[in-house]
């Protein structure tokens, strides 16, 4: 009875590690997926202030040619 018990704590210790070691890997690529998607939350927020930068200045562009425009009529 004794050997089956050892047994039996051997195989579920066996189980327990498999599990532990899975669970750390998830946990790291958990975190992987975390800081990927910190960055690129950080590329979209620098790449909607570019396009905020290029709209007000193809807007003072266009002032400039209404403007060219209007002396030149």
């Amino acid at each position: 009875l004794l050997h089956h018990v050892m047994s039996e704590f051997n195989a579920m210790t066996k189980e327990y590690e498999i599990l532990k070691t899975e669970a750390t890997t998830l946990q790291e690529k958990n975190n992987e997926m975390y800081d990927h998607i910190v960055d690129q939350d950080t590329r979209i927020d620098q790449l909607e202030q570019n396009v905020q930068v290029l709209e007000a200045e193809n807007n003072e562009l266009r002032r400039s040619r209404i403007i060219d425009a209007s002396t030149k009529q």
